[in-house]
């Protein structure tokens, strides 16, 4: 009986050892199966997310777009019911409904609910590069009276890339780069060995972006849009007041900026003002596109002079809006910057006519 007993008990022990390896594969099973649940859980989290991203930036390229086609009418009716209207003395507070002036002031549109921020500037502003005036452009900035030996040297250096960039030999300049150079860093077929065709191939010759950084927006800002051929047939009807005339170039890019487009180098350079100037004049357009403050109560007597004879105070026939619907809401958005010739028809805009575009995403 005793060996029986003993082996009844040994069988018991195989029997629960055995429930026990049975037991260990399917917590593994179970385990292995939350596991792919929860990963399917965090892919499907994650593709909402993704496509909630992709759904804002098309919703405010929308934005953007529909915003851009009705400022576009906005800045015809203005330029229709006020024709020739100078930025000189110009004053938002002598007017009972909204004008729409070249100036950089902030604007915001209820665009079907949602609030869109725009602002309107000449687009003759900024450095020129094009054809006509790079070497103008490169001279002045050498000859920049307030500039320190290391904004000299890089000045130098990038005008010597800038002029192996577009000419059509191989010779290299002492810190230029040619073919040869610009394939060992990765950045084959640069050159051009041409004139630049956009403002943004700026952003491929080195160093350029230390002197001209670009602004918030990742736009070259301070550099005057190189417009395609097909908006630089026809002439300026802004003509400059003040000391001197308006380039002989036919461009509707030629002419000089107006105050609220000259960069601090230009006001420098042209205007001659010294830095206590430049900050007070600095101050003085901040004051007037954020509050519309008129220049004349914020720049005193001398200083208004020096600017006005040597500013184009005139609106051009072009101009570059920038539409940002970010005030919709955070998140992912894009925005949008266009460059066109201002219709001086009666009946608006026509089909076409914006052919400079660029897009933003934030």
């Amino acid at each position: 009986m005793n060996r029986i007993a003993l082996y009844r008990r040994q069988a018991r022990l195989r029997l629960r050892r055995e429930e026990g390896s049975v037991l260990i594969p399917v917590l593994a099973v179970i385990v292995s199966c939350s596991l792919i649940v929860s990963a399917l859980m965090a892919l499907s989290q994650l593709g909402t997310s993704g496509m909630a991203a992709h759904t804002r930036l098309q919703k405010s390229a929308y934005l953007c777009e529909g915003a851009l086609n009705r400022v576009q009418w906005l800045v015809a009716a203005d330029r229709a019911t006020s024709p020739g209207t100078s930025l000189l003395y110009f004053d938002y507070a002598d007017f009972e409904y909204e004008r729409f002036p070249a100036d950089g002031a902030e604007h915001v549109m209820d665009y079907h609910g949602i609030p869109v921020k725009f602002i309107i500037t000449d687009a003759a502003a900024g450095l020129d590069f094009s054809r006509l005036y790079r070497r103008t452009t490169v001279r002045r900035l050498a000859a920049d009276p307030s500039a320190d030996s290391t904004y000299l040297d890089q000045v130098e250096q990038f005008s010597e890339l800038l002029s192996d960039y577009v000419d059509s030999d191989d010779t290299i300049a002492e810190d230029g780069m040619e073919s040869a150079d610009y394939e060992d860093s990765g950045r084959r077929p640069l050159p051009r060995n041409g004139e630049l065709q956009y403002r943004e191939e700026l952003f491929w010759i080195p160093g350029f972006t230390d002197l001209f950084p670009p602004d918030r927006g990742g736009r070259l800002s301070s550099v005057r849009v190189i417009p395609p051929n097909s908006m630089i047939s026809t002439g300026s009807s802004g003509q400059r007041q003040g000391g001197g005339g308006a380039s002989s170039s036919n461009s509707l890019f030629a002419q000089n900026p107006n105050l609220f487009g000259a960069g601090d180098f230009y006001l420098r350079y042209v205007c001659k003002l010294e830095e206590d100037e430049l900050t007070q004049v600095r101050e003085a357009i901040l004051l007037y596109q954020t509050e519309r403050v008129p220049l004349q109560d914020s720049i005193e007597g001398t200083l208004f002079t020096k600017l006005l004879n040597n500013l184009n105070w005139s609106q051009g026939q072009t101009v570059t809006v920038v539409v940002d619907p970010a005030a919709a809401g955070s998140g992912p958005s894009k925005r949008l910057a266009a460059t066109w010739t201002v219709s001086d028809s009666a009946a608006g805009p026509t089909d076409g006519v914006v052919r400079y575009l660029e897009w933003m995403f934030f």
